[in-house]
């Protein structure tokens, strides 16, 4: 096989090496980096490269101008000068004359110079991730604190977030609760692996645990809704036969003052997806009979991104019933992966919202925040008509009874015919 000339794969590798920021816009080009490293380290060991000839080659310092260079290099903590660059061959690479002890030095500054190339290429990898995750946002997400304050004066402001373990993250969403400018006023949570006991006990300032769903059998999964003690509301017991355990963890609330139903579900990844779907169903069905919008939340282990038979069938379910997913961007990013898989979904309508995914920093899930445009329905006075069956209105009946021509209605044989006359009569 012929290999690229050690000159070629040297000139290469420094420019790419001094223009690592520019090339790092995506992963492919870091990988052709870490490959290109590779192959110069081995080329360098097996031709005897050094790492002093790639320092003056940085430099733009040429061994074909017949001229002495002062190549600079370092060991341990001496300075050493090669003297002497002279030309190998016409047109060939050259190299500096250097005794073994300048050699066993450059050999180690070349190990050293690939060692830094590479991770350099990693520590940029993982910068552009972290800066990815904490900046992946929505379309609606780039809006000025201005513009956000002005957005609504009063709303549902949701926030939905797979935890993962409650118990030692309270602290930082007390915080978040406390210091974040979007006052949230309902907190749903996914994950929180507590005991029914175990989240009683949990308080939060402001806010009261509506309800909730906890294994029985473990102390995984489960999901719980918090509100802000000033919007009224209830748990919904006729729901209760629904959950279970793995499948369709729900917690649920209603917001009778907005005529809202507001679920929280955590659905296992390795959970039966189609008893999951059929109960989904029937709590939408009731719950659409007995409020004017519905809100779902949490982690259902789809990957909204990812289209194949199992999304197909939730997203038609969803347009059945008008609803539609507002989280649109990926809700947990790994170095392999980008997955949809914790969703707020809300009746398809025109409704003024703000959309959020944010980054907590406390959980390998992104946090979901939705501020609602909503009014507290005033119930009407309700109108009731009744017959006044006084003695001069029954008269005026029976008057007006018999001034009707009953004749055709008589006379018909077909039972329908004799409804029609009867109906156009009245």
């Amino acid at each position: 096989m012929l290999l690229p000339s050690i000159e070629y794969i040297i000139s290469v590798i420094l420019f790419v090496s001094s223009n690592l920021p520019s090339l790092l816009n995506s992963s492919g080009k870091a990988q052709i980096i870490l490959k290109l490293a590779d192959m110069i380290e081995s080329l360098a060991v097996k031709n005897n490269i050094s790492y002093i000839q790639l320092q003056w080659k940085e430099n733009g310092i040429s061994p074909d101008n017949g001229d002495t260079e002062q190549i600079l290099g370092k060991e341990g903590d001496k300075s050493f000068v090669a003297n002497q660059v002279s030309k190998k061959d016409e047109g060939g690479l050259g190299k500096p004359q250097l005794n073994k002890r300048q050699e066993k030095s450059s050999s180690e500054g070349s190990r050293f110079f690939m060692a830094n190339l590479k991770s350099s290429v990693r520590t940029n990898n993982r910068r552009k991730e972290e800066s990815m995750k904490k900046t992946i946002l929505t379309k609606d997400l780039n809006v000025e604190e201005e513009q956000r304050n002005n957005v609504m004066d009063f709303g549902l402001r949701i926030l939905h977030h797979d935890v993962q373990s409650l118990s030692n993250k309270k602290n930082e969403v007390i915080m978040m609760l406390t210091v974040d400018g979007r006052h949230i006023n309902i907190l749903c949570l996914t994950e929180h692996w507590l005991k029914e006991d175990q989240l009683n006990a949990i308080n939060i300032d402001q806010f009261k645990l509506v309800s909730k769903y906890c294994r029985i059998s473990s102390t995984l999964g489960g999901s719980c809704i918090y509100v802000n003690n000033t919007i009224q509301c209830k748990e919904v017991p006729w729901f209760d036969n629904l959950g279970s355990d793995e499948v369709f963890e729900l917690s649920v609330v209603e917001l009778f003052e907005h005529h809202i139903i507001l679920a929280c579900i955590y659905r296992s990844p390795d959970s039966d997806f189609y008893e999951f779907l059929n109960k989904l169903e029937a709590l939408i069905v009731k719950a659409s009979s007995k409020a004017k919008c519905v809100i779902l939340c949490g982690d259902w282990n789809v990957n909204f991104l990812h289209q194949n038979g199992k999304l197909q069938d939730l997203q038609n379910l969803l347009r059945m019933n008008n609803l539609t997913n507002v989280i649109k961007v990926p809700t947990r990013i790994t170095s392999l992966s980008k997955s949809l898989i914790d969703v707020v979904i809300v009746n398809n309508n025109k409704e003024e919202r703000l959309v959020e995914v944010l980054d907590m920093g406390y959980s390998d899930h992104l946090a979901q925040y939705v501020h609602m445009k909503v009014n507290k329905v005033r119930e009407e006075p309700i109108m009731m008509y009744k017959r006044q069956f006084t003695n001069t209105n029954m008269d005026h009946f029976r008057h007006v009874m018999y001034e009707e021509k009953w004749k055709e209605v008589v006379k018909a044989n077909e039972p329908n015919a004799v409804y029609e006359h009867f109906y156009a009569l009245f």
